[in-house]
């Protein structure tokens, strides 16, 4: 009875939490495939993806986890100090570097049941042709539950609207999670090159 009414009252804190960003003024809301500015807009280019990655799109688990793609609440230090101390591919990172990696991406926090943060992925792209999903992260107390795999899911059916030609991701060990929503090798990695001493 108790994981019930539990069930009820986080899908009645996710509808209201969603009807508040859809209340939001069309400024601050995500830009749509129809909602994308006209080339020469003022508001094309970083404008335009800084607006987007300041939207709310909340997205819940029945058992209280949420994505939220709101950037105003993402807990900068936090994701830092799980990058720059947990994360191979990021270890030592300044904060300088993240602050800047976060306020050019589109972000995806991931929060527990009493809102505090517990994962961070974030994506770079166009939103015309081109993503690049990276820096997904769970905080070690809250693996083993499938997060990871949900969120790399969230990840892709947001950007699955923008028909893009390409969603890539780089990992050294977690082919499996990401197999799950879709992900496959490289068809012909001989394609692919790196820019040597790019920084």
């Amino acid at each position: 009875m108790g994981n019930e009414r539990d069930r009820m009252i986080t899908a009645k804190r996710c509808a209201w939490r969603s009807h508040a960003v859809a209340r939001r003024p069309p400024s601050t809301r995500v830009l749509s495939m129809h909602m994308w500015p006209p080339l020469g807009s003022l508001t094309t280019g970083w404008a335009a993806m800084r607006e987007l990655a300041r939207d709310s799109v909340i997205t819940c688990r029945d058992d209280g986890y949420e994505v939220d793609m709101d950037s105003d609440r993402l807990d900068v230090g936090l994701v830092h100090h799980w990058l720059s101390t947990d994360a191979f591919w990021a270890l030592g990172r300044t904060r300088e570097t993240v602050e800047q990696s976060i306020r050019a991406s589109v972000n995806f926090g991931l929060y527990g049941s009493g809102g505090q943060q517990v994962g961070y992925a974030r994506v770079v792209t166009d939103l015309a042709t081109f993503a690049w999903l990276c820096d997904v992260y769970v905080e070690q107390a809250h693996r083993g539950k499938g997060l990871g795999t949900w969120l790399a899911a969230v990840v892709r059916d947001h950007l699955a609207p923008y028909k893009l030609k390409r969603v890539i991701l780089s990992t050294v060990d977690a082919h499996e999670v990401y197999a799950k929503v879709g992900f496959v090798p490289f068809p012909d990695p001989q394609k692919l090159m790196i820019l040597k001493d790019a920084g």
